[in-house]
């Protein structure tokens, strides 16, 4: 997917019909929006995701009223966004035009258009159309609302997991797998009612009765992620709404300051309790044979001191002295003399190189046995001892929580709204930890359903193989069978070589862009993003450098979908391909690293659409940007009312200076103003 040109008319701030175009060559790929706080960038952004998904970012507020204030003043009553988008995977090019539009009652409208030699041609499924080029769960990829990067999570849930996977390609081959799994189910009942077997029989109607529950189930775990999703959205907002409020900002921010540090806490307590079952199990066989090692040892010397084990003299010698001829005190040993027949005797006790080297394991075994045994208690007491520390600190950050919520309650006036807000947010929070519950068992429950239908197919294949068949029946079966294992094998490669490219193109970006010595690691097990030092420690997601992260994360994945990394796949099947539009990209970074991310995102997409304020528009993110931008846009604010004490607030580009604020003006809107 390729965006051409947008289409507004009296949704939110932009009054009236304004339209854009994007940049969308290969060398110019880059749009930028220049705007200020509240001029309409993140109105913009929701536009687009909107006209597309019929769905809001989660920050956006107060989403049921869309039409323009002005607009509905004069007697407006409904509002509309047109995209014009060219998909990029079909032959040629094919352009589609998708319009949204919407009334402050809820009435909304939706139409798509195939493009067709200038001429409009309705599709009557349009949404499957959408789903099919963007997939709802992928959107918050490639359209994002960068203020909210540290709300990114890369801990490899579920739903993070099964949203990577759709942006790579891979739920459609797990769609394959499903269809071919249902075809042979089918030829293994043919099989069972052929042998009239009855473990087979048995064996079936068990897989059958999981075949019938999983989808059930699976649907009802991607219905508590969605809410999940939702309530997170909502709970987000009433923090957002809480935090404006002046006298409770500061005790917002400081209270989010702590959340963040007891997630942080938190981990590190997983981890502890992790590395405590990794020194016990790396120290129990250790623990469980040194007192046997000591008693072993001895016995060594003693065999030693006897002369047995091992002898004082090696095979070797007494082969050098009958080679020779010559004993080691100067006497001759002729071949067949008595001293001759005494020393080859003495091959018999002679202890050799291979006994020799076995004896130094034993020793060096010991020796580590009992390096371990000793550095276990050390190493367990140290943890448990951090386990302590942080345990406290936990305990130290709740009681903060709780105090700073009873002093956000206690704050008086604005109408009991911070009460309400308080209140909505505890409801929510409870919610969330109820659906997270939830959602929780239901993927036990699935993944249990998963195991136990392996076991059952695994039975049936060992029980099928004793049976006799028909020929067309058994090769039918094979064929299908054999096409599942290539394809799952062919699943597994193409997945861990997107993720091997994944790591290194992350750490290259990583190398490049961080003063600092940290590196990314991915979980194959669950796709999890880990950023870790040169010790291998982990380092917090809210770190300057965990945002770099983030952002080198999505362009990594959006790059990776459109082949643009520097490794390559041979795709099974077609990743998604769309352009990186982002809110306010810079304003969540540290100055040091504006530039750089910059630069990466500039790279990795393959079309950029940032929505940025002047005061993010720095010399290192100008130097990065400019030579790849195609299209430019001002939004320029208009208020109706008198200007008094507010500032006018201009940006420079390329030597000029542009006014983004007007007072006094006909009416409050936000107007596109093109930059040549």
């Amino acid at each position: 997917m390729r965006l051409l040109s947008l289409e507004v008319a009296d949704f939110r701030a932009f009054h009236g019909v304004q339209r854009i175009e994007f940049a969308a060559g290969d060398d110019k790929r880059v749009t930028v929006f220049h705007g200020e706080n509240g001029a309409g960038k993140t109105n913009l952004l929701n536009a687009v995701h909107w006209c597309i998904t019929g769905q809001f970012t989660p920050r956006f507020q107060e989403r049921r009223l869309l039409v323009n204030k002005e607009a509905f003043r004069a007697g407006r009553r409904e509002c509309h966004v047109e995209l014009l988008f060219q998909d990029e995977k079909e032959s040629g090019g094919l352009q589609y035009r998708v319009r949204r539009s919407a009334t402050n009652e809820g009435q909304t409208g939706f139409e798509v258009y195939q493009i067709d030699r200038g001429n409009s041609r309705p599709i009557p499924n349009g949404e499957s159309l959408l789903r099919m080029l963007l997939p709802p769960g992928l959107i918050s990829w490639f359209f994002f609302d960068a203020e909210a990067i540290g709300s990114l999570e890369l801990s490899g849930s579920p739903e993070f997991k099964r949203d990577l996977r759709k942006t790579l390609g891979f739920d459609l081959v797990d769609t394959l797998l499903v269809d071919l799994e249902a075809v042979q189910s089918k030829r293994r009942r043919e099989v069972a009612n052929q042998t009239n077997d009855k473990e087979l029989t048995t064996l079936q109607n068990e897989m059958d009765n999981i075949d019938r529950v999983l989808p059930g189930q699976q649907e009802s775990a991607l219905g508590l992620q969605a809410r999940l999703k939702q309530i997170e959205s909502s709970y987000e907002e009433v923090r957002t709404k809480l935090g404006k409020l002046p006298q409770a900002e500061p005790i917002e921010r400081q209270r989010r300051e702590t959340e963040r540090m007891m997630l942080r806490f938190e981990q590190e307590r997983k981890e502890l309790d992790a590395k405590v079952a990794q020194i016990i199990g790396q120290a129990a066989p250790a623990l469980l044979l040194q007192p046997l090692t000591a008693a072993l040892e001895g016995k060594l010397e003693q065999e030693e001191v006897r002369g047995k084990l091992p002898a004082p003299y090696s095979d070797q010698l007494v082969r050098d002295i009958e080679s020779s001829q010559v004993c080691i005190c100067g006497r001759p040993v002729t071949e067949g003399s008595v001293e001759a027949h005494k020393i080859h005797e003495l091959l018999r006790f002679a202890s050799t190189g291979a006994l020799n080297q076995r004896l130094s394991d034993v020793r060096y075994l010991i020796r580590d046995i009992e390096r371990q045994s000793a550095s276990f208690p050390v190493d367990i007491a140290l943890t448990r001892n951090r386990i302590v520390e942080v345990d406290q600190e936990l305990g130290r950050l709740e009681q903060e929580y709780k105090d700073l919520t009873k002093q956000l309650n206690e704050i008086k006036g604005f109408g009991g709204e911070i009460q309400r807000l308080e209140s909505e947010r505890e409801r929510l929070n409870k919610e969330r930890r109820e659906v997270t519950l939830q959602a929780g068992a239901m993927l036990q429950q699935i993944e249990q359903n998963d195991r136990r239908r392996k076991d059952l197919k695994a039975r049936f294949e060992a029980a099928e193989r004793k049976l006799v068949v028909s020929k067309k029946l058994k090769v039918e079966l094979d064929k299908v069978t054999r096409l599942m294992d290539y394809i799952r094998r062919s699943l597994i490669d193409q997945e861990r070589q997107a993720l091997t490219i994944l790591a290194i193109e992350l750490n290259a970006v990583l190398k490049r862009y961080l003063t600092k010595h940290y590196s990314a690691k991915i979980n194959p097990a669950t796709y999890a993003v880990q950023l870790v030092d040169e010790e291998g420690k982990t380092v917090g997601h809210s770190t300057g450098e965990g945002q770099v992260l983030k952002f080198a994360f999505i362009a990594t994945v959006v790059a990776l979908a459109a082949r643009k990394t520097q490794q390559k796949i041979q795709w099974m099947s077609e990743p998604t391909i769309a352009p990186l539009v982002l809110d306010a990209p810079f304003s969540a970074l540290d100055p040091e690293y504006q530039g750089s991310v910059a630069q990466n995102l500039a790279t990795q997409t393959t079309q950029l659409v940032l929505m940025i304020s002047s005061a993010a528009w720095g010399e290192k993110v100008a130097a990065a940007l400019e030579p790849v931008v195609g299209k430019r846009y001002l939004i320029v604010s208009h208020e109706s009312g008198a200007q008094g004490d507010k500032p006018i607030k201009r940006l420079r580009l390329n030597g000029e200076d542009y006014q983004l604020n007007h007072y006094a003006s006909e009416r409050t809107e936000s107007v596109f103003v093109e930059v040549k």
